[in-house]
């Protein structure tokens, strides 16, 4: 699932750590990387980045240009590709969302992705664990397969089929992760009907997407998925066209969470919307 963390978190994150910057040597070209690892028998990490994303260059800045991740040098070929300029490589292995972490076999096929900002400690550990066959979405679907009423492990597959823009998969196992745990025992069910919501967000059918955002309200009134879930609402009301009613949500949001750490995008937005 994608992370909501605030930007000023992550400036004080990057203060605190005090870590000197550590250049990469990337490889701008995944042909290019498949023909080095295949030769040095290593695995890859793609970083897909976007121009107008934010949040990659906070991940390259803080998390990536520091020497806990480039600590990896010795198992890893480093590539990093820009998303706009590499439409083909985007599209053989789906990936929608900015950044993005795939790690590779020497021969291109994927072992499994870390998708939007982790810290340079959490993507190592991550990466680690890929490695060893840990918590990738081959070794969920395992664990489903050993345990299919397992609460956890059918969210975790269903995340791991998001990321990978598996989309029809992930909605199986989030509706059965809510099958399972309809009163949110195990704090997952809240989660896997915001991504079922995110998903027709992502197909554009944003009528199903606030289906499930209203659900999501009635049926968790305690989730602290809410929060998120009304500025999509606004948004999904944007998309089909009603600017009213996506201007009173905004403007309802920011009265109620006037410290929200993104107010100025917020209403940067409800400019455009009046405008």
């Amino acid at each position: 699932m994608k992370r909501f963390i605030s930007l000023s978190f992550i400036i004080l994150l990057m203060f605190a750590c005090g870590s000197k910057p550590v250049k990469i040597n990337w490889v701008s070209s995944l042909n290019e990387t498949v023909k080095i690892a295949e030769k040095n028998k290593q695995n890859i990490l793609v970083f897909f980045y976007t121009g107008w994303s934010k949040w990659c260059q906070i991940l390259e800045d803080s998390s990536l240009n520091n020497s806990k991740f480039a600590n990896l040098k010795d198992r890893l070929i480093f590539t990093k590709l820009n998303a706009e300029l590499n439409r083909d490589v985007i599209l053989k292995y789906k990936v929608s969302d900015f950044p993005t972490l795939i790690l590779l076999t020497s021969k291109g096929e994927e072992i499994d992705r870390i998708v939007g900002y982790y810290s340079s400690k959490e993507i190592v550990k991550k990466i680690n664990n890929y490695l060893k066959g840990k918590e990738t979405l081959a070794d969920y679907e395992k664990k489903v397969k050993e345990d299919s009423l397992n609460v956890v492990s059918n969210f975790r597959l269903g995340e791991k089929f998001q990321e990978r823009g598996q989309w029809t998969e992930a909605e199986k196992f989030y509706n059965q992760t809510l099958k399972l745990d309809p009163k949110n025992s195990k704090s997952k069910s809240d989660s896997a009907l915001f991504n079922l919501a995110i998903i027709q967000i992502k197909n554009n059918d944003f009528d199903k997407a606030l289906e499930k955002l209203d659900q999501l309200k009635k049926q968790f009134p305690k989730s602290s998925m809410l929060v998120s879930a009304e500025l999509y609402r606004a948004f999904c009301y944007a998309k089909k066209g009603d600017k009213s009613k996506a201007i009173g949500l905004y403007e309802s949001f920011l009265k109620q969470y006037p410290n929200y750490p993104h107010s100025t995008r917020i209403s940067e937005e409800l400019q455009k919307l009046k405008s």
